[in-house]
């Protein structure tokens, strides 16, 4: 039987995305390994590599619209799921990446099969366009950037560590890749720079989180979990209410950290 659920406007999150996140994944994937495939392969993986990124971005650019207008509509996000601000930086670093990847790899696709003057111009045409379709992506993914920042910024100093805090490795990662791979095609050494930045904000946030998770999540998890087992023997609770509880536990925990 299928079940239909309305969302309310207030409910729209940049969670939405997370589906599509790894077809731009995939695509980028897909680029990297293109030049260790066999040539019989190799065409075929650069049409693949290209529907699944124009899929993903066609599709994120949608519900990244939605948001933006419940964020016009609803203001900032509440102070448990500011973090998820960052979500959408992701789409956007790792687009860019796999478009410019899809670029290098026509070019070098092109020049290969055929040597004449005529494919020679189309493949260096293709590759720059994919530079700007690229820089494209990467600027929106800065405005992102400030925005989701500003965003946590907003709730100082009353935000405390909690697991939402792992939203931010993702994003960061990938504007660091798009951007060096931008200086690696242009020599523009701006990108370079923020490349690197975005590289440091990676580690940084990710050692972080680690540190954090181990001091705050493991003890309260470790806690929780002989908690839930004992009242599922008692038959306290069920077993599809032990999935709301953890829902339940996890709005806790967010109130716990943040708001202490």
């Amino acid at each position: 039987m299928v079940r239909f659920n309305s969302i309310k406007s207030i409910e729209i999150s940049t969670e939405f995305l997370l589906p599509v996140v790894p077809l731009t994944v995939v695509a980028s994937s897909g680029g990297i390994i293109w030049s260790h495939l066999p040539d019989f392969l190799q065409s075929s993986t650069l049409v693949l590599t290209f529907i699944l990124w124009a899929n993903a971005i066609m599709i994120s650019l949608m519900i990244t619209t939605v948001y933006m207008w419940k964020l016009f509509i609803y203001k900032i996000p509440h102070i448990g799921i500011v973090f998820s601000s960052f979500i959408p930086i992701g789409f956007s670093g790792q687009g860019a990446y796999a478009i410019q990847l899809f670029g290098t790899n026509y070019y070098q696709y092109q020049t290969k099969i055929s040597q004449s003057q005529e494919s020679f111009i189309a493949a260096v045409a293709i590759k720059h366009i994919t530079i700007f379709i690229g820089l494209m992506l990467q600027t929106l993914g800065y405005f992102l950037t400030f925005l989701a920042i500003v965003s946590v910024l907003s709730y100082l100093p009353n935000i405390r560590f909690n697991k939402n805090w792992w939203a931010m490795t993702f994003p960061m990662g990938t504007m660091s890749l798009a951007s060096t791979e931008t200086f690696k095609m242009t020599g523009w050494y701006t990108f370079k720079v923020l490349g690197a930045i975005y590289g440091v904000f990676l580690i940084v946030i990710t050692i972080v989180c680690l540190i954090g998770s181990l001091i705050w999540e493991t003890p309260r998890s470790s806690s929780y979990e002989p908690k839930l087992k004992k009242d599922l023997e008692n038959g306290i609770i069920s077993s599809d209410q032990s999935n709301d509880t953890n829902d339940v536990d996890f709005m806790v925990s967010n109130r716990t950290y943040v708001n202490m």
